[in-house]
């Protein structure tokens, strides 16, 4: 004799565990979609975003004061009497507002990108040109397999005084001396001592300016007056 079959509608036994193996995946995949947007959030800076909108308004090369301000406003260390002729550009993770610190009467074009996952330190009076990127954070050399290993953040400080040239990189753990100047389009990989003159292609420090006094002449390495001039 056999078994009379289910009603029409009612699930057998074997599908009956699939909404529960469903309910499962679903928890997984919206764990996994919390975590990732928890991680990708330590890159918005939603304070950031809204000053961005108001520079965008200021015309560009001009009232470099007014927008110094705006950007102090976003919580960034700009030393009243410092001027920025032009939207800038920020990354960094966290807390990024205080690990830049911009002194009196610096003055930065624009365009210029600004890594902030360490320490920025410019000076007073400091001059920089227009394309310029300071970066503050590297890898180490990893395994064949992925050569860009683990990341390191590295401060940056520009002393007092110096002047950057247009297209320059700075590269993380680097310190340019006060009153250094870097010619246009230098990567600058190695520390730049105090009156230091580095030019591209090589950073290599050709000369050395005579005093910190304003309209000193440089001197070439071997003591002679360098006729060479680099494009800011």
């Amino acid at each position: 004799m056999t078994d009379a079959p289910a009603p029409r509608g009612l699930p057998s036994a074997v599908s009956a565990p699939a909404p529960l193996v469903s309910s499962r995946n679903e928890r997984t995949w919206l764990r996994v979609l919390w975590r990732y947007a928890a991680m990708q959030f330590v890159h918005i800076h939603p304070r950031l975003w809204l000053v961005q909108l108001l520079v965008r308004l200021i015309p560009r090369d001009a009232f470099g004061v007014v927008r110094a301000y705006v950007y102090r406003l976003a919580g960034f260390r700009i030393a009243r009497g410092a001027r920025i002729y032009g939207p800038l550009t920020f990354s960094g993770t966290g807390p990024m507002y205080g690990r830049l610190h911009l002194g009196e009467g610096a003055t930065l074009n624009s365009p210029v990108h600004i890594e902030l996952h360490a320490d920025v330190h410019i000076g007073r009076r400091v001059g920089i040109g227009h394309h310029v990127i300071i970066i503050t954070m590297n890898h180490e050399f990893g395994p064949a397999s992925e050569r860009a290993g683990a990341l390191v953040p590295a401060p940056v400080t520009i002393g007092d005084g110096a002047w950057i040239g247009a297209c320059v990189t700075i590269l993380p753990g680097v310190t340019i001396g006060e009153g250094a100047f870097v010619g246009a389009g230098t990567v600058v990989g190695r520390s730049v001592p105090p009156n230091g003159r580095v030019v591209s292609p090589r950073l290599a420090v050709a000369g050395f300016f005579e005093d910190s006094s304003a309209g000193a002449a440089p001197t070439a390495a071997g003591g002679a007056t360098s006729q060479r001039t680099a494009s800011p």
